[in-house]
């Protein structure tokens, strides 16, 4: 590598963009020189400014050595730290960043203009590389040109020879140039195929413009290979390096390997290995997920409708689900006529993530915001489906008063009122139905008055005709395969609580044979990937499919404790992966767990026990909690280890407040105060 001075002595005016592979002392040095030329002495502070802008504090110890009369400091109050809005940023850099002091002063500022300039408005990106143990992100643009005239060349216009070859293969329209902001003549051989992934995120956000981010926040590495796959690179100093340069909500994607698939902070991202069809909705929802854009209106209001499908689908990231409804929210204002229907759509996502999160009350408080503005806008179906979720929240919370008080009047305005279409109404029926169904089976569980299992039938039945008949009323010539999908889900959860009745009150009976058989052949011939995307229609089918195996667990160990006669069962059939989610597999556990030591292998259950626990131990919503306790009782039970109990014991203190009127806890609490003296609770409880 050529020195800073064979650098510039080169071609000042070419190779100052070199000047990212100097360290900060280096350059600090350089431009500290009085005899240096001024030119060279401003390009220098320039690139120090550059790495101070995306990551505070990097150097700035340099440039207050060089500039040392305030002018970083008036750059960062102008500034601000974040720079999310890029837009912002680059009119910012219109006006001048500071009062110069001196001529050298008023040099450096005209100069750190430009070359924010630059990075603001003409890169594209970065490629990461290293040498040993130092990390560089170099950046580039894309330049349409003339057929037979791409490739990827440098700053002087030179090909990179190690990279033709990768870079056709990736963009085989030879009109598109890519031009790396370096001298490859002064600096470590490029070599490698890591930079076809921050390549072609950088063609979809800005050639195709089929995905939108920050590209200052965004930082990735990989290769794609022949077949068009996703594929691991030498990862860790490049993102070690990515700590040191960029700011801390940047991101940095990477695919995961044996060699580099643990994140060690939050803001590394590990990608699966996929194709690039799958790429650019998988970063989609990263990229929302992490705040990475600032969303339009257009875009946020096209993500709303993924948002809504993806809550039908997904069975786990309801996290990352909320942080990307809280993300797209931004763009829309409740103060504007045109804003207010997907405001609402907002709100009614965000209660459904948190009630599913666990996030009871959490949930509750935003549903009644939600009714609140959907009735002040006369958005009455979403008004009324509103009011059917919150039975849900109530009954979380074992509130059956609650639910038998407001049930009635709901299901009368759905049927009644004459402002709902027919699929409208049969859409509310269904979701009314199927909560019901839940509620009167949980509450004839807990012994509550007007609770009853057959009404809980009724209903289950009930709901299945509507989910049939909706998706039998929807023309399905005009629909695409997404919402045929999404329409045959409905219909697989409403099967599987129909076989989920029969797991509670009949399991194992010849009758939950049928149920179960029914609800595993809809899922597998009817839940296909979509044409559209085709992971969704997976995710849809992999959540009704684990749910229908999670009921299966809980029908075969209730059906041991109803007859003390433990039945045939595969333990690897009926265990999900502890990767796919929290709760779920933890129930299985839970479940498998005290067929095994019912069986005699006490030793096997107790490993089991141990191994799906954790998967609830951080959990500290009430909910969860409460399942939580109960793994502990069975695992108690079964393997007689104090442990449990003690546990059991400490999470019944923290709920007794929460569902003080919860007849559930209460037998739960007189079973660990009385061990064997008292009847176990399992059989009275829905989990």
């Amino acid at each position: 590598m050529r020195t800073l001075k064979e650098d510039f002595a080169w071609d000042a005016a070419a190779t100052s963009r070199n000047l990212l592979f100097y360290p900060g002392e280096q350059l600090c040095d350089y431009a500290g020189k009085e005899q240096a030329d001024d030119k060279e002495r401003t390009r220098c502070v320039a690139e120090l400014f550059v790495r101070e802008f995306l990551k505070r504090k990097c150097a700035e110890k340099e440039i207050n050595a060089l500039l040392p009369d305030g002018e970083l400091d008036e750059f960062w109050r102008k500034a601000g730290e974040d720079f999310l809005d890029v837009q912002k940023k680059s009119r910012l850099i219109r006006k001048k960043l500071w009062n110069p002091a001196n001529p050298f002063s008023g040099s450096c500022e005209i100069s750190i203009r430009e070359r924010l300039r630059i990075l603001f408005e003409e890169t594209d990106g970065f490629i990461p590389v290293y040498q040993q143990s130092r990390a560089f992100f170099i950046p580039f643009h894309f330049e349409k040109t003339d057929a037979g005239n791409g490739g990827i060349v440098d700053l002087v216009g030179k090909p990179i020879p190690k990279w033709q070859a990768p870079y056709a293969r990736l963009f085989p329209d030879a009109r598109l140039r890519c031009i790396v902001h370096c001298d490859q003549e002064g600096i470590p051989p490029l070599t490698g195929n890591s930079f076809m992934l921050p390549l072609y995120l950088a063609f979809l956000r800005s050639i195709e413009r089929t995905i939108h981010y920050n590209h200052l926040r965004l930082v990735a590495t990989g290769e794609i290979d022949k077949n068009g796959r996703l594929t691991a690179v030498d990862t860790k100093e490049k993102a070690e390096g990515f700590q040191v340069c960029f700011y801390r909500k940047s991101c940095f994607f990477f695919p995961e390997s044996e060699q580099y698939s643990i994140p060690q902070h939050g803001n590394e991202i590990p990608l699966r290995n996929m194709t690039l069809a799958e790429l650019p909705e998988t970063i989609r929802i990263l990229i929302e997920a992490k705040g990475l854009l600032v969303p339009t209106f257009s875009y946020a209001l096209d993500r709303l409708k993924v948002l809504a499908e993806d809550r039908n689908s997904n069975y786990g990231q309801w996290d990352v689900m909320l942080s990307r409804v809280d993300n797209n929210m931004r763009a829309f204002s409740p103060l504007r006529k045109s804003n207010r229907k997907p405001y609402l759509q907002c709100l009614m996502l965000k209660s459904s993530f948190l009630c599913h999160m666990g996030k009871t009350d959490e949930a509750l408080a935003l549903n009644r915001k939600a009714q609140e503005f959907a009735d002040n806008n006369h958005f009455i179906p979403d008004y009324l489906r509103l009011r059917v979720e919150e039975l849900v929240e109530f009954q979380d919370r074992e509130d059956f008063a609650a639910i038998a008080a407001a049930a009635p009047a709901l299901d009368m305005e759905i049927k009644e009122n004459d402002e709902l279409d027919e699929l409208a109404r049969t859409d509310l029926l269904m979701r009314y139905c199927g909560t019901m169904g839940q509620a009167h089976s949980f509450g004839d569980l807990a012994g509550e008055p007007g609770f009853s299992r057959w009404k809980a039938k009724d209903f289950f039945d009930e709901a299945l005709d509507c989910a049939i008949e909706l998706s039998e009323m929807r023309d399905k010539t005009k629909l695409t395969r997404n919402e045929i999908n999404l329409a045959e889900g409905d219909v697989a959860q409403d099967m599987n609580y129909r076989f989920l009745w029969y797991a509670l009150f009949e399991p194992e009976t010849e009758d939950a044979d049928n149920a179960y058989e029914a609800a595993k052949g809809h899922i597998e011939s009817n839940l296909q990937p979509t044409e559209d995307n085709p992971f969704r229609g997976e995710t849809l089918c992999e959540k009704n499919r684990q749910y229908l195996v999670r009921i299966k667990a809980f029908s075969l160990y209730r059906y041991w404790m109803r007859s003390g006669e433990v039945p045939v069962f595969d333990r690897e059939d009926l265990l999900i992966s502890k990767n796919e989610g929290d709760w779920l597999p933890a129930l299985t556990g839970k479940y498998v767990g005290a067929l095994l030591a019912a069986s005699g292998k006490k030793s096997e259950a107790a490993s089991l026990f141990r191994e799906y626990f954790g998967l609830l131990d951080e959990k500290t919503d009430p909910i969860m909690r409460f399942i939580q306790m109960t793994f502990c009782c069975e695992a108690f039970r079964s393997t007689g280890d104090e442990s449990y109990c003690k546990r059991a014991r400490t999470l019944v203190e923290g709920l007794r407040e929460i569902y003080r009127r919860s007849s559930t806890l209460k037998a739960w609490d007189h079973y660990l105060q009385k061990g064997d003296a008292a009847v176990f609770p399992g059989l009275d409880y829905w989990y």
